[in-house]
């Protein structure tokens, strides 16, 4: 049984400007407790038993989570504290961190054992304690309230285990998750959490069969390709989306790549892939198809896009409304340029991003696109992704650079992290506000995961060095992710959870 953590342990961190901005330790204070109310139970139903021995309870109503709360209380000093600091400007929200560590400098933030968090934290009632006294000698104080949306985060000290794949020798590509949390029940079936059911796209099978879908139905213990295959000999499964079409049904839609002298095509399976629906993406131009994982994107079966390029000529974005049975094209603004990855943060607000540093944006679903501003990298941009409504964009590079808009792709900073610019940035992912998850190969035959606790200010390390390159990842929650990559050409996935 490992130790408990104590006081001296811990440490109190906030970004006064919001995540992804600079880091405040907030040392000499006192944490009150933290009170995180979850809802429970608000009535139950219930109807009396035949016998008249009571009653048969049938079901509850629940109520919503209230709000996070603590108090900060801290040293009046001859410097404004950092918590004055976001009092006498706007008091906005901002997030508040709780870093338990098993040694020492408990001042830096980087290698918490165990983490609390507040993404979204309010001042409230600021007191101020023992000010003046008549004949007693005492520590002037000054106290905050902290209100905060829920949930309270918990996060744990990860670790990335690679899966033995030995039968699968082919590439993956892509992954994703075919899970919808919810509780056991009759109607519903049993228990499910994010990410028991997860699907993988690969290559062919040594560039001769079909193209596999791999499918793990227990969070990755097991796995075994698709009853059957998606798509013909020698095409590669390059991007996989996994979207409810109906009451416990998954739909599974996967794009291929390149076919010279035919439209693009995608397949997709509603019997956990034991049949495929071929659709041919009717007027798209021959040769044109998904480079990367990211090319593929839903926010539901009403609302997915997908870009596609030849990389030559260049490159197109088709919308569908209905799961992926049909599409329509979506007019770019430069449809000369090449377009490897899309993301949308809503239903309205989207960024495609592609080769030589270009990237559009959009604030209508598609309807209308515009150029937008580039990084400055001017590599390819391989990569995009929204910090879950935070508002913040986070774009990565085949230099091995990361680059992030607070204003849509008006305008864009770099943002550095351990090994940067060099390799590259395949993927990246948010679980949170906060949470968010990367894969970099800093080489072509080595890749890494990264995490951020804070926003994207920084960014550690959570696994071993991994031979071969990573591709793509699916973050889960803050403390559990999967991605997957190839060496030699041999699938490699990993796990990464606490």
């Amino acid at each position: 049984m490992s130790q408990p953590l104590r006081t001296p342990q811990w440490g109190l961190w906030i970004q006064p400007d919001g995540p992804n901005t600079t880091m405040r330790f907030l040392g000499c204070h006192t944490l009150d407790d933290i009170s995180a109310p979850g809802g429970g139970i608000n009535e139950l139903i219930r109807c009396f038993k035949p016998d008249g021995t009571g009653w048969n309870v049938l079901g509850a109503t629940v109520n919503p989570p209230d709000p996070v709360t603590t108090t900060v209380t801290g040293l009046i000093e001859k410097t404004a504290d950092y918590l004055e600091r976001v009092v006498e400007n706007a008091n906005c929200p901002f997030p508040l961190y709780v870093n338990g560590k098993l040694c020492p400098p408990y001042d830096v933030f980087a290698g918490a054992a165990r983490w609390f968090a507040l993404d979204q934290a309010i001042i409230g009632t600021q007191g101020l304690m023992n000010l003046v006294h008549r004949d007693e000698d005492s520590i002037s104080e000054q106290s905050f309230e902290i209100t905060a949306y829920p949930p309270l985060l918990r996060g744990r000290a990860v670790t990335t285990d690679r899966l033995g794949m030995a039968t699968f020798t082919d590439n993956a590509n892509d992954i994703a998750s075919c899970s919808i949390p919810d509780c056991a029940s009759v109607d519903c079936g049993t228990a499910t959490d994010y990410c028991d059911v997860l699907v993988i796209a690969t290559d062919s099978v040594a560039g001769t069969a079909a193209p596999q879908i791999l499918r793990s139905a227990d969070n990755g213990a097991t796995w075994a390709a698709t009853a059957a295959d998606p798509f013909n000999a020698t095409e590669n499964a390059i991007a996989v989306e996994c979207f409810s079409v109906g009451a416990n049904t998954s739909r599974i839609l996967t794009a291929r790549d390149t076919v010279a002298a035919t439209p693009m095509h995608v397949e997709y399976s509603d019997d956990s892939g034991a049949t495929w629906t071929d659709v041919t993406v009717t007027g798209s131009t021959n040769a044109y198809a998904a480079v990367y994982g990211g090319a593929l994107f839903a926010i539901d079966m009403y609302h997915i896009w997908m870009c596609i390029t030849d990389g030559a000529a260049g490159s197109e974005i088709w919308f569908s409304e209905d799961g992926g049975v049909t599409w329509t094209e979506q007019t770019l603004a430069d449809p000369t340029k090449f377009l490897y990855a899309i993301y949308f943060k809503d239903e309205n607000v989207g960024m495609v991003v592609g080769a030589a540093d270009y990237i559009e944006v959009t604030t209508d679903g598609g309807d209308t696109w515009a150029a937008a501003t580039a990084t400055g990298d001017g590599g390819d941009l391989l990569c995009v992704g929204e910090n879950i409504g935070g508002d913040i964009w986070w774009v990565g590079s085949d230099d091995g650079q990361m680059y992030y808009s607070s204003d849509h792709g008006t305008t864009w900073t770099e943002r550095t992290f351990p090994g940067s610019s060099a390799g590259a940035v395949y993927d990246l992912g948010w679980s949170s506000r906060t949470v968010g998850w990367m894969v970099h190969s800093p080489t072509n035959a080595t890749g890494l995961v990264y995490r951020s606790r804070n926003g994207g200010t920084t960014w550690e390390v959570e696994s071993d060095t991994i031979a071969g390159e990573l591709y793509a990842i699916e973050p889960c929650t803050i403390n559990q992710a999967w991605s997957v990559g190839e060496i030699d050409t041999t699938a490699i996935v990993l796990k990464t959870h606490d």
